[in-house]
């Protein structure tokens, strides 16, 4: 037997192509879709029943969509596929009635069918994480049947309301594709609405492209979409909970671009401006716009962190850690939700923080809980997360002595970074930073040759990431400091030692620190990876200071101790300065 609604559904899905549907979009429809108000309210988005678009049975009474499901299952009309964890359960059209599913579209025809499935999976389509735990899972899950159906659709002409609900669609699918994809998703929603774009769409795309263009490399770009943007936007004052809200997100992606392009003493003046829209008594901040206190802390802590303030960025961090969603209890039945996107750059951050402060058993502990839920709760995601955790790991392994987790933490990261093709800036600063880790393990091992070698390729890497690195700034100079050092070192482990009574190889070797010391004196502490300026850096000055001592000026020492108050300072070399102090 079958009713209006599952006949309904049935040339449903038959406009959704007929196989391999994912359940998915029927679970959402049956709960709240949550969605930001102008007033910056998270509220459960109205089913669409707008005049100019079709109004089906299923949208009249939607808690008969079960009914019609388990209808058209009890008659074989439809079935499920095999359970897949990883995409969900698809159901398909049984190959018995799919002629007659074809039938049902030429009734209506294409136009009201593609319609109405394009009204349905816009309204389950997630449209932010802030809103939505498994936004990336779901959206990526969705993405495909969206793209089959916006396409379908470019043979009709569609009412505003439908364009700017597909327009909202796509801004949220740029978030999670590839680059490529997320950008031509953007230029889409603008090529659709054209001069009847509203202003919180063109707000979330500019800043959807300025993210873009930042994890590109090309930040003037990025701060150029900002700029066009404000130039002709509404000013803060007047702007509504949601623009206000966006606009404090266009402002944090600006701060974002000027920490990239180390323009840190700039930025951190701006962060006054970003403090200046405060709530008030008489006017408290929206929900949206507390939201968006999480990326103003996460961007603050960066500039203060960039500029060797790392308490202060450590207190930040926190702040942003006791932000984020909160876990959920776990059991046999209900499905673990995913854990919040932010996360795992928060945990990583702070744990490089305590690692350089020496509580290498707190920051192994946070850092190896995370690894372990993403690869018993959620094996084959987060990639990147994973990366991100495995590469800060390094750091306490090495500050451990465990050298052969250290190793073998390397080798895993060696593979994976082989297989990206073209890593974006953060890809980039994780590839680099895997390769110092195993140059200071190689070094630490006495492998002194192996180390150099190692150098030489962090070297490679800052000139080939030239976004994302000064050819001849601070890694440079680590890398020239290591390489002068394990020199040295080498020398004197082997049983042939003449080559330190060579004047080339002295002169040679000597070559490296000077242009390491030239280079440290001259650029800014680089405190990213904290551990390096705070531990490493000093660690190799003084190990060379105490091995070449004549290498050394009162007035090279006294550029770098200012630089690096961390670099003890021996006895003799005490004597000789007080002089000048």
């Amino acid at each position: 037997m079958t009713t209006p609604a599952s006949l309904e559904l049935l040339g449903l899905f038959a406009a959704l192509g007929g196989v391999k549907v994912p359940s998915l979009i029927f679970e959402r429809f049956l709960s709240p879709q949550l969605r930001w108000s102008e007033d910056g309210d998270p509220v459960p988005a109205p089913l669409p029943l707008d005049s100019d678009t079709p109004r089906g049975e299923l949208f009249n009474s939607p808690e008969s969509l079960t009914e019609s499901l388990e209808q058209l299952r009890l008659g074989s009309w439809i079935y499920m596929d095999h359970f897949d964890k990883s995409s969900y359960q698809r159901f398909s059209v049984s190959e018995s009635v799919r002629e007659y599913s074809a039938q049902l579209l030429k009734v209506k025809g294409l136009h009201y069918w593609t319609l109405l499935a394009l009204q349905f999976v816009c309204h389950v389509f997630p449209r932010d994480p802030t809103l939505e735990a498994s936004f990336q899972r779901h959206g990526k899950i969705l993405s495909p049947v969206i793209d089959h159906l916006i396409e379908q659709s470019k043979a009709f002409e569609l009412p505003k309301s439908t364009r700017i609900t597909i327009a909202e669609v796509l801004v949220a699918k740029a978030r999670v594709g590839s680059s490529q994809y997320n950008r031509q998703s953007l230029d889409e929603a603008t090529e659709l609405l054209g001069d009847e774009i509203p202003d919180y769409i063109r707000a979330s795309i500019v800043l959807r492209r300025s993210i873009l263009l930042r994890l590109e490399g090309a930040y003037h770009s990025s701060e150029q979409e900002i700029l066009d943007y404000q130039n002709g936007a509404a000013s803060y004052e007047v702007a509504n909970p949601r623009l206000r809200a966006l606009s404090r997100l266009l402002l944090i992606s600006h701060l974002e671009n000027l920490i990239q392009l180390e323009a840190y003493e700039k930025a951190e003046k701006e962060v006054r401006e970003l403090n200046k829209w405060e709530p008030s008594e008489g006017a408290p901040w929206s929900p949206m716009e507390l939201s968006v206190n999480f990326k103003k802390w996460s961007t603050v802590s960066k500039i203060y962190q960039s500029r060797g303030r790392l308490e202060s960025a450590k207190s930040h961090l926190v702040r942003c850690y006791s932000f984020l969603r909160p876990e959920r209890l776990r059991n046999d039945t209900e499905l673990l939700p995913d854990p919040d996107p932010n996360r795992f750059q928060i945990i990583c951050r702070l744990s490089d923080l305590l690692c350089a402060d020496g509580y290498w058993v707190d920051a192994r502990s946070n850092i190896e809980y995370e690894i372990n839920s993403i690869s018993s709760d959620f094996p084959g995601k987060f990639a990147k997360a994973l990366t991100r955790l495995k590469v800060s790991l390094l750091d306490v392994d090495i500050a451990e002595s465990k050298y052969d987790q250290a190793s073998s933490g390397i080798e895993w990261l060696k593979q994976q970074f082989d297989e990206i093709s073209s890593p974006d800036i953060s890809y980039q600063w994780l590839h680099v930073r895997s390769i110092i880790a195993s140059a200071r393990l190689l070094h630490s091992q006495r492998r002194f040759k192996e180390a150099i070698s190692e150098w030489d390729l962090v070297l490679s890497l800052v000139r080939k990431y030239s976004d994302s690195f000064e050819p001849e700034g601070f890694f440079y100079g680590l890398a020239q400091l290591s390489i002068a050092l394990a020199r040295l070192q080498n020398a004197r482990s082997t049983t042939d030692a003449s080559c330190i009574s060579s004047p080339s190889w002295h002169a040679d070797t000597r070559q490296f620190f000077d242009k390491a010391c030239a280079v440290l004196a001259r650029e800014d502490v680089n405190y990213w990876v904290p551990t390096l300026p705070k531990t490493v850096i000093p660690d190799l000055l003084s190990n060379i200071q105490s091995t070449e001592a004549s290498w050394w000026t009162a007035d090279d020492f006294l550029k770098l101790q200012q630089k690096y108050p961390y670099l003890p300072v021996f006895d003799r070399r005490q004597q000789r300065l007080s002089s000048r102090m």
